[in-house]
């Protein structure tokens, strides 16, 4: 895999497991592990690949690439689709409803996903299909808030005390301001999307071994230390991913999933925008990156604002013997679980409403050549 694309992939996925992992206290210390990378970074290369190679903005489009991350990382990794996040979580049919509701549904697509996306397009200016606005600034900045009262969900049932888990926290912040001054420093990116070869070679020689192990390997001590999902639902939650993939794939790019396709061989239809195009009448214009149009200070300044809301919501609850952890983490559960029960069936809607579009389009195209 070329160089600066690698250095790309690497600081998103740093942005991505900081908001995800640490922000969350799930695992405040993410970014000094090495192996939180891969988990999310392989996610975010193929889908941040795709949307930018398509120049998709649509919600759906944004939102079900979130839910990739929340289905495979919940399902392979840490388990919460099968057990839940306690030994005595609710079980229907071998699933863990209500943390699909609230942790694959609701949370990892705004806040491991878009929300990275748009920090990274906003203050470090990845060229990514994303539009800036102020409303957008705000929802960024209210954030936050609703990171802070995730954390206080996830430190009770943590070993460590709250100021042990703001230290290991702020260690990840001081991480990945590392990693962005890292990138400031590197040379120009000349095209930040994967080739088809460098698809296929990540997809079979690094992703599906890493998936292996941790599929095998990885457990979560809050379902009880089990490391194997049960077998039946495994398999039917692994169908609906790959069938929500190819799905999205092709709505997003106008093609199947390319990695079982050789450099240089037909592709079939490429999506611009809502219309389908032949490949010869695409530009290939590149998609470069300019370290220079890291905005530094700002990013600095957001990052320092989530470690002051932390600092002042883990002083204010536990010196005031948290009156209002209970009905906070509540309100929070259901504002989550609302967003995911609004969010996945407008997004699967629309989902299925493009393709059947685009599969009328492209059985016309095809006739008509």
């Amino acid at each position: 895999m070329e160089s600066g694309r690698l250095r790309f992939f690497l600081v998103f996925a740093a942005i991505g497991v900081f908001l995800s992992e640490a922000c969350s206290f799930n695992i405040p210390y993410a970014l000094a592990l090495p192996t939180t990378y891969p988990v999310y970074g392989l996610i975010f290369l193929f889908t941040i690949d795709a949307l930018v190679r398509s120049g998709e903005r649509r919600f759906f489009a944004w939102y079900i690439g979130g839910l990739f991350v929340g289905l495979i990382t919940e399902t392979y990794v840490a388990k919460v689709v099968f057990y839940g996040l306690s030994p005595d979580e609710p079980r229907v049919w071998g699933l863990a409803p209500l943390q699909i509701l609230f942790v694959v549904m609701g949370f990892h697509p705004f806040f491991s996903f878009m929300l990275p996306a748009y920090i990274a397009r906003r203050l470090l200016g990845f060229p990514l299909p994303i539009s800036i606005s102020r409303f957008r600034d705000l929802l960024a900045l209210a954030a936050a808030p609703i990171y802070t009262l995730t954390a206080f969900g996830v430190a009770s049932r943590r070993p460590w005390s709250p100021a042990a888990g703001f230290l290991l926290f702020a260690v990840s912040a001081a991480i990945l301001v590392v990693w962005v001054i890292w990138l400031r420093r590197r040379g120009y990116i000349k095209d930040i999307r994967l080739t088809s070869e460098e698809r296929r070679w990540v997809w079979w020689r690094v992703t599906i071994p890493i998936y292996l192990f941790f599929f095998f390997a990885a457990t979560n001590d809050d379902h009880g230390g089990k490391h194997l999902p049960p077998f039946l639902p495994c398999v039917a939650v692994t169908i609906v991913i790959a069938l929500l993939l190819v799905a999205w794939w092709y709505v997003v790019t106008g093609r199947v999933p390319g990695i079982f396709r050789r450099e240089g061989e037909a592709t079939g239809y490429i999506s611009k925008g809502n219309e389908l195009f032949p490949p010869e009448e695409v530009a290939s214009d590149e998609v470069g990156f300019d370290p220079v149009s890291v905005s530094f200070w700002p990013f600095l300044a957001y990052i320092a604002w989530i470690l002051a809301i932390h600092a002042f919501g883990m002083l204010f609850w536990y010196s005031s013997g948290r009156p209002l952890f209970p009905a906070a983490v509540f309100c929070l559960a259901l504002m989550l679980i609302g967003m995911g029960l609004i969010s996945t069936p407008l997004s699967l809607y629309h989902l299925a409403k493009c393709l059947l579009e685009k599969h009328r389009n492209q059985s016309y195209l095809i006739l008509r050549r």
